[in-house]
């Protein structure tokens, strides 16, 4: 049953006004899991360096010396889960992810051995489309390296507008993706993380007078960030130091990614073998959390950066049912990332004491992508509709993500 805001008080002050602590009261502070060890050291420093110890951190010093001691560090420090870096990063990428799929079909369409469907289908006989996309994930990660993993849920849309312009040859096109993320973690605290970012983006598109091609996409996405970190400190008796420290940041993200691939055709038949270089750069703002008196932290989290090289391969065949073309289409992809930055962060508590660092777990390098998806053309009223669906796993780690997309173009 969750406490009500009135009773961690109750049991906050009880706890402060019965334990009295001298520089001598306290066991120390020794851990082995190395993402705790920093704030093991700072509370020893304020133990025994810090005349008088602030009082707002003294029941805390003495509860953890009756308490299993790493239990409770995990309630003391920011998330080190990857939480952050992929709550903000992943649906952030699903936005891109709907703009090369928009241009595949754009191309697919050009193609197509009935003229009058592929005007249709590719934009040929239109100087101007827009499309709209829904869309939304499961995000599922495992403990790994001694940190508790987390559950994420995501959803969100994604908004064109693009031109045909140099006979076809070049795509220009700008859009903008709006998505919430709600993460819950499974450590004994049961953090949660709400995110909700917005991106901006642009894209183009170069096809080569051969089955080559040549995209690009770049974009700018603010994410608004509100934690919850629960403080939880077993005591020997029927109590609990219980408090809640709530922090209220933003963040910034850039990302640009090339993509070049080979359209193979055959009747009704196609392949496309591609592959894409993606980086990606996050920047978090400093933040001081309120709601936890002295046991508040001042929270600095690394900037975190991703290069990931994949290479994939869509197949499918065209259908006609009626005035209607019918699209099934499968893929896959393996992708490689050559930074792996962990969620590490620095912080210190207000109520006194040295920084100290969380460095985080360093996740699996090397993810792989399975998929389909099932496109509906509209051979006379100029539109398509594509539902897709996509399984992404690597080691400790994987996500369901799918999403439903509609395309209008007009001359």
């Amino acid at each position: 049953m969750r406490m009500q805001p009135f009773q961690q008080s109750l049991i906050y002050c009880a706890v402060m006004s019965s334990l009295l602590v001298t520089t001598n009261s306290y066991a120390s502070f020794d851990v082995s899991n190395p993402n705790y060890r920093g704030v093991a050291d700072t509370l020893n420093y304020i133990a025994t360096d810090v005349p008088g110890i602030a009082p707002t951190l003294a029941p805390l010093i003495t509860a953890l010396a009756v308490t299993p001691l790493e239990d409770a560090l995990s309630t003391l420090v920011p998330a080190a889960d990857t939480s952050l870096a992929i709550g903000s990063q992943m649906p952030i990428a699903k936005g891109l992810s709907a703009v090369s799929t928009r241009l595949s079909n754009n191309r697919l369409g050009l193609h197509y051995p009935d003229p009058y469907i592929s005007y249709v289908a590719g934009d040929k006989a239109y100087d101007m489309a827009s499309w709209a996309q829904i869309f939304g994930g499961d995000i599922n990660q495992s403990d790994r390296q001694n940190i508790e993993g987390f559950d994420a849920h995501f959803g969100g849309i994604a908004l064109g507008h693009e031109w045909n312009i140099m006979n076809d040859f070049l795509t220009l096109g700008l859009g903008a993706s709006f998505n919430s993320t709600k993460v819950d973690s499974r450590g004994i605290g049961r953090n949660r993380l709400e995110i909700n970012s917005s991106q901006g983006f642009i894209y183009g598109s170069y096809n080569f007078d051969s089955p080559f091609y040549l995209d690009a996409m770049a974009s700018l996405a603010y994410h608004d960030y509100d934690s919850t970190r629960n403080i939880v400190v077993p005591l020997a008796g029927p109590a609990s130091l219980l408090t809640r420290a709530e922090g209220d940041f933003h963040g910034w993200q850039f990302t640009v990614r090339p993509e070049i691939g080979y359209q193979w055709q055959q009747n009704n038949f196609f392949a496309i073998p591609h592959a894409f270089l993606q980086y990606s750069h996050l920047n978090v703002s400093d933040y001081t959390e309120t709601g936890a008196g002295g046991m508040n932290l001042f929270v600095q989290y690394d900037n975190l950066e991703e290069l990931k090289l994949a290479g994939g391969l869509k197949v499918g065949l065209f259908h006609e049912v009626g005035d209607c073309l019918f699209v099934p289409q499968i893929h896959g992809a393996i992708t490689h990332d050559f930074i792996t930055d962990p969620q590490s962060s620095t912080a210190s508590f207000i109520g006194g004491g040295t920084n100290f660092v969380t460095p985080g777990f360093e996740p699996d390098d090397t993810s792989f992508l399975i998929g389909a998806n099932l496109e509906w053309w509209f051979k006379n009223k100029q539109n398509y509709l594509n539902l897709q669906y996509d399984f992404e796993f690597k080691e400790d780690f994987n996500m369901h993500s799918g999403f439903l997309k509609f395309k209008f173009g007009w001359a």
